[in-house]
């Protein structure tokens, strides 16, 4: 059923209960980038580890320049406390970290990360200055870490010392999905050519146990349907926001169609 469907339907309400279950946070050790400290009289005001996260990095002479902590002297105005972290914008370079969750079957997950552009320019990631968000697991028998879900390439157009969150988005896990029951893992890379550094911060994994079955009789259809076209686009907390991320989008969309006609 085409998008301009789903609009036309926006004026059809239904009266009914709402099988509405809100989506849980779940743990990100050290997610703001607070540890390690840096000591007020550092100079630069930077440290090169980052507590609870695997640093890959690419520095030839092992230094580790390319992953790190720093403080927030040039005062970005919507960052989470007091210290961000800085990726090298050069492909390899990342930093990785698995959850004490795993991936449940019959739930969703979605990544969000704050993103912004150093303010000098001079240090900006180079074109195409891509950044991928993705999710992993564990594969011991063929790759350890085994990317299966990215989003990448922000906009060019990200602006300097000004936080935007950026995500990617897993869909309902499967029985027979590999990563099902497997620890999750998630990882910030950078993927584009040598040079500039990304700024980072918040880092946030939501899990949504949500069944679109916002009717509560038992089946996913038009109904269903019909009240999250009543909400389409809408961002002030609608009851069919199924990923939990504050509107009702493409991914809600999605969701529902996974679960279209199912009896749950």
């Amino acid at each position: 059923m085409k998008l301009r469907t789903l609009i036309m339907i926006a004026g059809v309400s239904i009266a009914a209960g709402f099988a509405y279950v809100q989506a849980d946070s779940i743990p990100v050790a050290n997610h703001s980038f607070e540890e390690p400290v840096v000591p007020p009289d550092s100079n630069p005001p930077v440290l090169t580890d980052v507590t609870d996260w695997i640093e890959l990095d690419m520095d030839p002479l092992g230094y580790s320049q390319n992953t790190g902590v720093f403080s927030n002297v040039t005062l970005i105005a919507n960052a989470d406390a007091n210290q961000l972290a800085l990726l090298g914008g050069e492909m390899g370079n990342a930093l990785l970290q698995e959850l004490s969750a795993n991936y449940q079957i019959g739930k969703s997950y979605r990544l969000t990360v704050a993103v912004c552009l150093p303010g000098n320019p001079a240090i900006w990631p180079q074109d195409p200055n891509a950044l991928a968000l993705s999710f992993y697991y564990d594969d011991p028998v063929s790759d350890p870490n085994l990317f299966f879900q990215t989003a990448s390439q922000p906009p060019l157009n990200l602006e300097s010392e000004v936080l935007v969150d950026y995500s990617v988005f897993l869909p309902t896990v499967q029985a027979d999905d590999a990563w099902a029951g497997q620890p999750i893992g998630i990882a910030i890379r950078a993927t584009g050519p040598l040079g500039g550094y990304w700024d980072l911060d918040n880092v946030r994994v939501t899990e949504y146990p949500l069944v679109p079955n916002f009717t509560d009789d038992s089946i996913v259809n038009l109904a269903d349907f019909a009240m999250m076209a009543f909400d389409w686009l809408f961002c002030d907390d609608p009851l069919t926001d199924v990923t939990g991320e504050g509107c009702v989008n493409e991914d809600d969309l999605r969701i529902l169609m996974e679960y279209w006609l199912d009896n749950v």
